[in-house]
């Protein structure tokens, strides 16, 4: 689970304990809504820098390439958002988790409230001692790295040789995007590795 925080607060406790205090824009109740089945769970926690994982210009191409492949299909039934959940769905990253039945429906609204891209699927009852089904949970692309959306960006055009559509004047953009992408995600990298060393000399 990953979402942005902010107001980073380290308390010293009497035991010698440290607290770590975030604080998350959650007036959706999204990640607090997420975090409840875990309340009671040992934890493991990386906390690192945010950082956009992708650029406008990536978002614009790809758009630009399922609005052309929905014009050329020309069935109104398919559209740029039916052909971008489809991507999501057998591109994308996802996990499954167990959902208390009390709370199933509430769980799954939330989700999918984030976007068209944020979809759910039950799966079937979970094993755990109680009322739980088993939800598989697709994340939407908005957090995805260069790596996880170039497969989208792959499906995409898969989905565009299989329909005879002609996409070459994207493809030269989306790997010069790419490129460039990778390069400054790398060079971010390099500078916290960098931040940290220091931190420990």
């Amino acid at each position: 689970m990953k979402f942005k925080a902010q107001k980073l607060e380290i308390k010293k406790l009497l035991d010698g304990n440290t607290e770590i205090v975030l604080e998350v824009d959650d007036k959706q109740d999204i990640v607090s809504t997420q975090i409840k089945s875990l309340v009671r769970d040992e934890l493991e926690v990386d906390i690192t820098k945010w950082r956009k994982r992708r650029s406008l210009n990536h978002n614009r191409l790809f758009w630009d390439m399922c609005n052309h492949l929905a014009k050329s299909i020309n069935d109104p039934l398919i559209t740029a958002n039916s052909i971008y959940k489809s991507l999501i769905i057998e591109y994308g990253v996802s996990t499954i988790y167990p959902v208390e039945d009390s709370m199933l429906d509430m769980i799954i609204q939330d989700w999918e409230n984030r976007g068209e891209g944020w979809i759910t699927s039950k799966l079937r009852k979970s094993n755990l001692d109680g009322n739980y089904t088993n939800v598989k949970f697709w994340f939407g692309s908005s957090i995805y790295d260069s790596k996880m959306f170039w497969k989208l960006i792959e499906g995409l055009k898969q989905m565009c040789r299989d329909s005879d559509v002609d996409i070459s004047m994207y493809d030269k953009q989306l790997q010069e995007s790419m490129k460039a992408f990778e390069e400054r995600e790398k060079a971010m990298a390099n500078k916290d590795e960098e931040k940290q060393q220091d931190g420990r000399n």
